[in-house]
């Protein structure tokens, strides 16, 4: 009751291929006929968006109550982690109103297939129409996590055609998402808009990326002349996990790119992103140290969709048994973890079924196996679902 976010001011996010832009990357759409106006189908800039009556009206709203559009901040703040929302309203904004604060999906094209992923953001999740067609049958059509008839692969050209229509003079940072930003065609256009525009040397920019590729040329020099440059690596795993789960490239060409990115960029700072889902939360601990090993700085988020991939699903006494002990020097996220692991809800409506299959239409698609490279959790849905089931 009675707050207050700084992402309504100043900020713009569109990044998924639905096209909807939207106040920032965590918010969810209600109500989508509210939402039509600020689609990309409908928009030929972002200018005034900020201003218009339904970001008002969402500031007004917000103040009364927890608007439903932002629950996944107030289910971190229930757990207390610390939500886009708190970092958002410790940034200063300026120009209340104008675009300050730009994050996108520049496009789906991409090279891995990720398992807490989905077609609206990877080409090669799109191209697995088999995989879709399964999964998408086994939700019983109620989900839109695989439904390919929701992707507008044209999105990406209309979302660089709006931005070439934007005022962006007043423009200080910019988060740039894909599927992988660096292995798309439109990346140079873009930076070159935001140089001419506000000019790169005022701009700070910052890139979440799977890890797998080195930028070269133009892009390269773009890059080395921002204000400041950050680079968020996507880490749910390590080793044969990491291969299995974030499929397309080898665990091995993604560490060595990592150490590649900070040998050459020493103007950036560098991070490293996990998604804490079912897949890895007995492995927590692992991307600890290989942050602490990579000097990243490491942030986290218990998945909440898909559903069938959410921690949200365990007993809590079963979390118990994935607690973390880090050394002193973690001790603040070894306190916010364990808090997310013991507070967040039990839902009773459990996807272990689903689990179970979805990881064997995987396996079979990409050649791998889960179980083999985490027989605990594997051997956990099982266990549950058959308890379940007597």
């Amino acid at each position: 009751m009675g707050k207050t976010c700084n992402r309504l001011l100043n900020h713009l996010a569109q990044v998924d291929s639905a096209g909807y832009v939207i106040p920032c990357c965590q918010f969810t759409r209600e109500w989508l006929e509210k939402w039509e106006p600020f689609n990309l189908r409908n928009l030929d800039t972002f200018d005034n968006i900020l201003t218009s009556d339904r970001w008002n009206t969402l500031q007004e709203e917000m103040l009364k109550e927890d608007i439903p559009e932002c629950r996944n901040c107030w289910r971190q703040e229930k757990t207390g982690a610390h939500s886009m929302r708190q970092w958002a309203n410790q940034t200063e904004v300026e120009n209340p109103g104008k675009l300050e604060s730009l994050e996108i999906g520049i496009d789906t094209t991409c090279n891995m297939m990720c398992r807490i992923c989905r077609p609206g953001q990877s080409s090669k999740w799109y191209s697995a129409d088999s995989v879709l067609t399964k999964l998408h049958e086994y939700q019983n059509k109620n989900g839109f996590q695989y439904d390919k008839s929701l992707v507008d692969t044209s999105n990406s050209t209309k979302l660089i055609n709006a931005l070439n229509n934007t005022n962006l003079t007043k423009l200080k940072t910019v988060r740039i998402n894909g599927g992988e930003p660096f292995y798309s065609k439109k990346l140079l256009t873009l930076l070159q808009k935001i140089d001419e525009d506000a000019k790169i040397e005022n701009v700070e920019l910052s890139f979440n990326t799977n890890g797998s590729i080195f930028p070269t040329g133009k892009i390269a020099d773009l890059l080395h002349r921002a204000k400041k440059l950050r680079i968020d690596f996507s880490i749910d795993a390590v080793g044969d996990l990491a291969t299995v789960t974030r499929w397309g490239v080898e665990w091995g060409i993604i560490e060595e790119t990592i150490d590649k990115w900070k040998s050459n960029y020493k103007n950036a700072t560098f991070g490293m992103h996990s998604v804490i889902s079912l897949l890895n939360i007995n492995r927590i601990k692992d991307l600890y140290d290989f942050s602490e090993s990579k000097n990243l700085q490491w942030s986290y988020y218990a998945l909440s969709s898909p559903e069938h991939l959410s921690i949200d699903q365990l007993p809590v006494e079963s979390r118990k048994a994935y607690l973390v002990k880090f050394d002193d020097k973690g001790l603040t996220q070894e306190i916010e973890i364990n808090d997310i692991l013991i507070n967040t809800p039990y839902t009773k409506k459990t996807e272990y079924d689903f689990f179970l299959e979805a990881t064997r239409l995987l396996d079979n698609y990409q050649g791998n196996s889960f179980k083999n490279v985490n027989p605990e959790i594997y051997n956990l849905i099982e266990e549950l679902l058959k308890h379940q089931c007597r």
